[in-house]
């Protein structure tokens, strides 16, 4: 699944989804020479360095749908899905 991430300081990344779990993704980025772990901390995601990253956009490029994603949710972390985009061939 293809993403951008949008960093607190404004920049945005492109970036691909290599695999996600509960409150857990793994995502390779443009410019980045390594892959980046993402933790969901109650409502917003951190990556492995600490920096606060958001989710601008998400275009599932498979015929699967969705993706899954925490959030806060009465206290808890839980997992859903929160998006879902389609792409055209």
């Amino acid at each position: 699944m293809h993403m951008i991430l949008l960093y607190s300081d404004g920049v945005r990344v492109e970036a691909v989804m290599l695999a996600a779990g509960r409150g857990r993704m793994r995502v390779a980025a443009r410019h980045h020479g390594d892959t980046m772990d993402l933790f969901c901390l109650g409502d917003h995601w951190i990556s492995d360095r600490g920096a606060r990253i958001e989710v601008e956009a998400l275009v599932n490029d498979s015929s699967e749908t969705g993706s899954v994603f925490c959030r806060q949710f009465d206290g808890q972390a839980q997992a859903e899905p929160r998006y879902a985009a389609a792409a055209g061939d």
